[in-house]
């Protein structure tokens, strides 16, 4: 029963908007028919790596992304590490 009403839970991916505050965090929901076996089979290879499901997820959109080119150049000196995720398009600005 359990695996029936996970099945029928949208997976959610969640990004940081500031220092990981749940009510800052967008959501990204991808949703699964019933009869569909993908849930089970990323439950299944984050328990093989140990990992979250969500964990498992954002992989596979960094994966996905990589192949996506900015004309920004090489990266750029930031002051602190939160300033150098700014200057280097990983964050957005406060």
């Amino acid at each position: 029963m359990s695996e029936l009403r996970l099945a029928n839970q949208p997976y959610v991916v969640r990004y940081p908007v500031e220092q990981y505050r749940d009510s800052d965090m967008k959501e990204i929901k991808v949703r699964f028919h019933e009869r569909e076996t993908m849930p089970d089979k990323l439950e299944k290879r984050a328990k093989e790596l140990d990992i979250t499901v969500e964990q498992l997820v954002k992989r596979f959109i960094c994966t996905g992304m990589q192949d996506y080119e900015t004309d920004d150049g090489p990266a750029k000196p930031g002051e602190s590490l939160d300033d150098f995720f700014v200057q280097n398009g990983v964050l957005k600005p406060k």
